[in-house]
């Protein structure tokens, strides 16, 4: 699987690199929203693990975005503030799964492994 990951924090992004490389996905890695969108425009992903709390614009709008122009995306948010409010503004834009940071390797892999075998979707 093509994944690209969207995070401000460079380890979240080396992390996470590291964890799905190991599992023979190929992974690009972008530090903001704006990045995002420039990637995908060029060659776009099956799968997008992107941060909600970025500076200038935030993951909701982003997956919001995404969903709009690339709806076959499977989009994971990722969130160190896992708080009601959060959960349901990911569901309310369509985000496919939700993950509360700090996660396992193996919380990652499951939550992807889910997506692919429903065939990249919920």
């Amino acid at each position: 699987m093509r994944i690209l990951v969207v995070d401000d924090e460079p380890i979240v992004l080396t992390c996470c690199q590291r964890i799905l490389e190991d599992q023979g996905h190929t992974v690009h890695l972008v530090g903001s929203a704006d990045e995002a969108i420039t990637v995908m425009e060029d060659e776009p992903f099956e799968i997008l693990l992107v941060d909600i709390k970025m500076p200038i614009r935030d993951g909701i709008d982003l997956v919001r975005e995404i969903k709009e122009k690339w709806p076959q995306t499977s989009v994971v948010v990722m969130t160190g503030y896992a708080t009601p409010g959060t959960i349901r503004k990911s569901r309310s834009v369509k985000a496919d799964r939700f993950i509360s940071k700090p996660f396992t390797p193996d919380e990652l892999l499951e939550i992807l492994q889910t997506i692919i075998s429903k065939g990249g979707r919920r």
